[in-house]
């Protein structure tokens, strides 16, 4: 009997535990759910509450036992209720003991991590850097970016340039100008680079921080923004300067954000493309003659007077520099503390190639040479420039019908069009408008020379096209002599033909027009029915082969400045029916005699001046018209190479 109320005495004290047990395990199972899911999304590891977890499953398969068991029977379970109470007991413990020292840990690891990010976050000024030491050749555009930042009609002012010409060292330096800390207070001056993929929390973060103001914690770009508008009202009432170095394409909606959120304060951008949709751009030119000259020596440590290397060569490499300081100061760099058999070595071979190659500086200018995947043709289209003569205009109809043809044919252009335009926006070549006709050139740069130095040499010797239905063909050459390509025997159809110092033999019989440019020491006129001669300034006179061209039809010698008067014997181009000649400023003498007998010449367009010397000649011509050239002003056609 004592041992049966022993026995009755252990299955209600089990009862009892199996009770708590049971409450315990309700109470934990959302929490520890909770702490299980938490951990995992923060990839945290599992071991902690995993051991937690499986006690809690092995009590609730013991009380679920139980509970099956009738009452008696219960009775003889003392084994079963044992090890309920050591799990009750374990899990309490764990509750009470473990887990609090968990949480202190786990409080003070984030508080650690949140004082981590917080010194990264303060320990990345938003004060302006110092400028570089020496700098040359921006005194002027500094004051011309303080005159056009003071406008009050604009909050956002770019400014743009090609990768490599100064930005970053003008913007350092503007802010640090003591006029511009008197408008804005040495404090209200903000600096930030933006690069690539800007972080729009983490920069407002170092905004907030800049002035002192704890740091909120964002949770969106919307959440960043909005606290943005705060920001002004910690500075006090001097307007506000946020410098933003290196915004990158893509980037144009962040600037909006911050152009809408900081009223009556001034925004400066830095970046290597002009978005087309702010209107307000300053454009940073590379360095003048003087002034490259000046930082080149500099970079490399080179005296006037005393170095071993001619001034020619050295004029000659920082010709290939193309003005670009970044480039000025790596390929000088370079040379300095050399011995001097290794400064000439190296000078020698920049001035025999053709592009001058620096891997450093290739590394410098890699961000500005970037093209995305799906920016293929554009590449293309990059790379072709390097094809024509280096610092020479390109003219632009001869672009847009060599793309249309290559990559993306259309009836009208538009696609090689588009691509021009996308070079010029990323600063990548320029558009120069010309004095005649209204049309445009395009000139390479270091960006194009720099680009192409990464790539294999191309081959030099023509490959055998077989062409026959070829009816233009443009050639570009830098040797004074070159010898026509063998495939152009097969171009039966060849009608039109550009080049710049060939001779044109009679195997082209077919050949109706050729385009002349920029050439200065012609012998020989080849035979066609258009001949144009434009821009050739420094030709002094036509050859006296021209009596030849029995079948020309059209001439133009516009903008052949040295010419002082006609061939002798101009008269004897039989079916030529019109002349162009404007602007040739030198042409004042008295047409020869032979001019009259020009029975087909029917239209001569010319300057108010050179209409006098056709007065005479009209007796004779009858059916002649005599136009004057419309008046143009821009001289930016005189900056050829």
């Amino acid at each position: 009997m004592t041992q049966l109320r022993v026995l009755e005495a252990k299955a209600l004290m089990s009862n009892s535990i199996v009770k708590n047990l049971a409450s315990n395990l309700n109470d934990l199972a959302s929490v520890v759910e909770e702490i299980r899911q938490l951990s995992e999304d923060l990839d945290l590891p599992e071991e902690e509450t995993k051991s937690l977890i499986e006690k809690m499953n092995k009590a609730k398969e013991l009380i679920s036992e139980w509970s099956k068991f009738p009452w008696w029977k219960r009775l003889f379970k003392g084994n079963h209720g044992k090890e309920l109470t050591s799990l009750n007991e374990e899990i309490e413990r764990f509750c009470k003991v473990v887990m609090p020292a968990q949480s202190r840990r786990d409080g003070l690891k984030l508080l650690k991590e949140f004082s981590i990010q917080t010194e990264k976050i303060r320990g990345v000024s938003c004060s302006v850097p110092r400028p570089p030491d020496f700098t040359v050749g921006l005194d002027v555009p500094l004051k011309e970016l303080k005159t056009l930042l003071m406008k009050e009609e604009e909050s956002l002012l770019l400014l743009t340039a090609a990768g490599g010409c100064g930005k970053t060292t003008l913007v350092q330096m503007l802010g640090h100008d003591e006029e511009i800390k008197g408008i804005f207070g040495e404090g209200n001056i903000f600096y930030v680079t933006i690069s690539k993929t800007p972080n729009l929390k983490v920069t407002v973060q170092r905004l907030f921080h800049h002035v002192g103001v704890q740091v909120p914690e964002f949770q969106s770009d919307e959440d960043a923004i909005n606290h943005l508008q705060e920001l002004p009202k910690q500075v006090g009432s001097n307007p506000m300067l946020l410098i933003l170095d290196d915004v990158w394409p893509g980037s144009e909606p962040l600037l909006e954000k911050f152009k809408f959120h900081m009223p009556k304060s001034k925004i400066l951008v830095t970046t290597r493309t002009a978005f087309p949709r702010f209107s307000f751009t300053y454009n940073l030119k590379p360095l003048n003659a003087e002034d490259a000259m000046a930082l080149f020596r500099y970079s490399a440590s080179l005296k006037d007077g005393t170095s071993c290397i001619p001034d020619e060569d050295i004029e000659k490499v920082m010709k290939g520099c193309g003005g670009f300081p970044l480039a000025l100061e790596v390929i000088g760099g370079s040379l300095r503390g050399q011995p001097a058999e290794v400064q000439l070595s190296r000078v020698r071979k920049w001035t025999n190639n053709r592009f001058i190659y620096n891997p450093d500086l290739l590394v410098r200018l890699q961000s500005s040479l970037e093209f995305s995947d799906d920016e293929v043709t554009l590449k293309e289209c990059f790379m072709d420039l390097g094809s024509f003569p280096e610092d020479q205009r390109i003219p632009v109809p001869a672009l847009i019908d060599m793309w249309a043809e290559l990559y993306e044919p259309d009836e009208d252009g538009i696609n090689a069009i588009a691509n021009l335009h996308e070079l010029t926006t990323r600063n990548l070549a320029n558009l120069v408008r010309t004095r005649y006709d209204d049309s445009f050139f395009l000139w390479c740069d270091i960006l194009v020379a720099c680009f192409l130095s990464s790539y294999e040499s191309f081959l030099s010797s023509w490959c055998n096209i077989q062409a026959p239905k070829v009816e233009v063909l443009v050639l570009n050459f830098q040797t004074k002599t070159y010898s026509l390509p063998k495939f152009v025997d097969t171009m039966d159809k060849l009608k039109a033909f550009g080049s710049c110092t060939i001779q044109v033999s009679d195997a082209l019989p077919n050949l109706m027009e050729i385009n002349i440019d920029y050439c200065n020491d012609l012998v020989e006129l080849p035979a066609g029915l258009l001949l144009r001669l434009r821009s050739c300034t420094d030709l002094s006179e036509l050859p006296d082969s021209i009596r030849s061209l029995h079948k020309l039809r059209i001439l133009d010698i516009s903008d052949c400045l040295s010419i002082k008067h006609l061939p002798k014997h101009i008269g004897e181009l039989c079916n030529l029916e019109e002349l162009h000649m404007k602007g040739c400023l030198n042409l004042r003498n008295e047409f020869p005699q032979s001019t009259t007998k020009l029975d087909q010449l029917k239209l001569v367009i010319c300057d108010e001046e050179r209409t006098k010397l056709w007065e005479p000649i009209k007796q004779d011509l009858t059916n002649l018209e005599v136009k004057v050239a419309e008046k143009n002003i821009n001289l930016s056609w005189l900056l050829k190479s």
